[in-house]
């Protein structure tokens, strides 16, 4: 039976704010109500999300084909799941390709391919972007070392799910407290805790170092 359902989008989600190069990251879906699949992904979420954009296809069957065909054509840049480091121009250009080639999977997979090979030929666009895809290339590594970290996956670590997050020993962890060099953490009494958002945040450069104390006491 041909799918009748109209109004479906591939959305484009993204961290609205400053965390360490996480902001780079678009997750790449489907939905019939991209506002209220975002509402879903920000319950529990320890960052604020955006919708960057939505494209609108007539059927689900052409909205999958076109997330599966992103998926694809962007897999060298998936940090993990449906989340990328590309930008909403590469996501129009691909609609471009998509759109014109209005054929089977394999036949718009060699069209991509000969347009991204026509376009390898202008000198300077090539140039322009070996600069910016060796940049991509080092925040996809650096955050696919940090995923492929095994740590719980509340927000809260301990000192010993924190020393594994950011690749540190837990007596380096211990001694950036008491030297004020290492990530921002929370002192809940006697607990010291550290949270992903903060661990990140150091991660991935701003090398910020904060307490939190819950009791509303001096730290």
């Amino acid at each position: 039976m041909a799918d009748t359902n109209t109004n479906y989008f591939v959305y484009a989600i993204g961290i609205d704010g400053q965390y360490g190069g996480l902001e780079l990251a678009i997750k790449i879906g489907v939905a019939k109500n991209p506002q209220l699949r975002l509402d879903q992904l920000q319950t529990g979420a320890p960052v604020n999300l955006i919708l960057l954009k939505a494209w609108h296809f007539d059927t689900e069957a052409q909205a999958r084909g076109f997330e599966k065909s992103c998926h694809k054509h962007f897999r060298d840049r998936n940090i993990k799941l449906e989340w990328f480091l590309v930008s909403l121009e590469d996501i129009d250009e691909h609609v471009g390709f998509f759109d014109a080639a209005n054929r089977s999977r394999d036949e718009f997979d060699e069209v991509v391919t000969a347009l991204g090979n026509l376009k390898a030929s202008d000198a300077m666009r090539a140039a322009e972007r070996r600069a910016v895809d060796r940049k991509i290339e080092r925040q996809v590594e650096r955050m696919k070392a940090r995923a492929s970290v095994d740590v719980p996956q509340h927000d809260f670590l301990n000192t010993k799910e924190a020393a594994a997050y950011i690749r540190k020993s837990v007596s380096w962890l211990n001694k950036s407290r008491m030297t004020g060099t290492g990530p921002a953490f929370v002192r809940n009494g006697g607990t010291v805790l550290y949270v992903k958002v903060d661990l990140d945040s150091w991660l991935f450069g701003s090398k910020r170092t904060a307490i939190y104390d819950f009791n509303n006491q001096p730290a």
